[in-house]
């Protein structure tokens, strides 16, 4: 066996016990914001709790494991503080970015406001998160518990998370240079890297977890099956909620928005039919 079950379990109940925490926090903050800077930070201490356990002692392979997800994390974490003290996509007042404001009142338009901080938010905002990040992070156990030398698949996957994270922070950058510039707020951003995908920061996010993948496949290529459902998981998440919950709002504020969704790939990269 490629992995330790009961490393797994315990790392998971510490990760509830503090999503918990910070849902208490949000509740009686009434911000559920604050969880955003939770998930992207969660997989560092979980990567060193898995080296820590490891039986086999530190391996380069761990602390390059631990510098790649540092770096996407702590880059993440500073994206979503530039933007919250900043403002962008959060109300002046609570700071609380505008999607959990649309899940509050859509509770709230159907009578039932009363179950958002249960369900919309405990639920949907914190734990599923939590989880599917965490089924990522099962990829790191993996790739951590293994003694084994160096590979192609270590090679290769490095370069994928590398990449993963340049490519979400050049498209963050980019965004955030626009949101600044143009005074129009029906614009679209139609250069860079949003001519070719019109969310490639989500998918850069993805990329981010295939290519840890790949790293604990090239350790332990029996456990490829059920490692696959975290990359998978993070990637019906970006696909099925968040992307139509983005663009929804993008249509009903951007009239040319839905011109710039018949020209430009949703999620991967592609050929664009934008005028340069």
């Amino acid at each position: 066996m490629t992995y330790n079950t009961d490393t797994i379990c315990t790392a998971f109940l510490y990760d509830l016990l503090a999503t918990s925490i910070v849902f208490v926090i949000s509740y009686f903050t009434n911000n559920s914001t604050w969880y955003d800077p939770y998930w992207s930070l969660a997989p560092i201490p979980l990567s060193v709790y898995f080296t820590v356990s490891a039986v086999e002692g530190y391996t380069p392979r761990q602390v390059l494991i631990f510098i790649l997800v540092s770096i996407w994390g702590g880059r993440l974490t500073y994206n979503w503080a530039i933007g919250f003290i900043q403002g962008h996509g959060a109300t002046s007042e609570h700071k609380q970015d505008w999607r959990y404001i649309s899940i509050q009142h859509k509770f709230k338009s159907i009578g039932l406001a009363y179950l958002y901080w249960p369900i919309g938010s405990l639920l949907g905002i914190h734990l599923l998160p939590t989880l599917l990040v965490f089924m990522g992070c099962c990829s790191i156990h993996v790739a951590m518990h293994s003694s084994l030398s160096f590979d192609l698949f270590d090679v290769l996957g490095t370069i994928v998370t590398v990449t993963a994270v340049l490519i979400e922070a050049v498209a963050d950058e980019q965004l955030r240079t626009f949101t600044k510039s143009v005074h129009n707020k029906e614009a679209v951003l139609k250069t860079g890297l949003w001519r070719y995908s019109r969310h490639p920061n989500y998918f850069g996010e993805n990329l981010f977890w295939i290519g840890l993948y790949i790293i604990a496949i090239g350790t332990a290529p029996e456990e490829w099956k059920w490692l696959l459902i975290g990359p998978i998981s993070i990637g019906i998440l970006f696909n099925f909620i968040s992307i139509p919950l983005l663009e929804n709002r993008q249509v009903a504020k951007r009239p040319y928005y839905k011109i710039y969704q018949t020209e430009v790939s949703r999620f991967v990269p592609w050929f664009s039919n934008v005028r340069p």
